[in-house]
């Protein structure tokens, strides 16, 4: 995970002050801060309870002034209900809504808590439609990021980011978010690894993002990171050289 300081370098880079930003499962805020403080408008999407409280106790005067809004709630490709399943680990980070994660995290080791909460979900088209189109779209909902996405119609949003995986089963998920994306936009697509604080490599096209996934998938050295789509012609993203 990049510290604060590496995360204002890093979207300093890709946002402007006044930029209107959704961070689709925010957690306990740590980009929402990092945006903040760069000047943007936030709009914080997270499904559990206690950690919207937890925003809206940090954030309180960016609420105050409208700067921020923090939503109880998830993201999907309609609005309705569903269910997520809470993590044990402390900032409850890899509470999830998809069975495939839940399934391959619980294989890994990974452990939840017995408690499964309803949540009330919307979709990104609907967010648009009462904050406004926003220059970026961070999602982060693990194993859910494709289905978020199926909620999204609005063309030529500048910059969308999606985490990927290149485990079994959880690959094909971040290849089905750059296939949707690419109906939504003309993309460029990077990797950033998780843990590291700059991209790793140029800027591609699909194919050769969905080529660069399927690679590494098939290596069976497993990489999980985000994945930065932004627009060409107004997001510069690292180009090669």
């Amino acid at each position: 995970m990049m510290t604060r300081d590496q995360l204002a370098d890093f979207y300093r880079a890709l946002l402007l002050p006044g930029d209107l930003c959704f961070d689709i499962g925010a957690n306990v805020g740590n980009m929402t801060r990092a945006f903040l403080g760069l000047g943007a408008y936030v709009v914080s999407v997270e499904p559990l309870s206690e950690l919207c409280d937890q925003m809206r106790s940090e954030f309180s005067k960016e609420i105050k002034v409208r700067q921020c809004v923090v939503i109880e709630g998830g993201c999907a490709p309609a609005k309705g209900y569903g269910t997520i399943r809470v993590s044990s680990d402390v900032t409850k980070s890899m509470s999830s809504m998809s069975e495939t994660f839940y399934d391959v995290s619980r294989g890994n080791g990974d452990h939840w808590d017995t408690d499964n909460r309803l949540v009330v979900l919307t979709t990104l088209d609907a967010l648009i439609e009462q904050h406004g189109k926003p220059q970026y779209i961070k999602i982060d909902a693990e194993g859910m990021d494709a289905g978020v996405l199926d909620g999204l119609s609005v063309q030529h949003v500048d910059l969308i980011s999606f985490e990927y995986n290149t485990q079994p089963r959880l690959v094909e998920i971040a290849l089905a978010c750059v296939d949707r994306l690419i109906t939504l936009g003309d993309y460029l697509f990077a990797m950033l690894p998780e843990g590291r604080a700059e991209f790793d490599g140029p800027a591609l096209p699909a194919d050769g993002i969905k080529a660069r996934l399927i690679a590494q998938h098939r290596s069976g050295k497993y990489w999980f990171g985000d994945i930065f789509a932004g627009r060409k012609g107004a997001v510069c993203l690292p180009q090669s050289r």
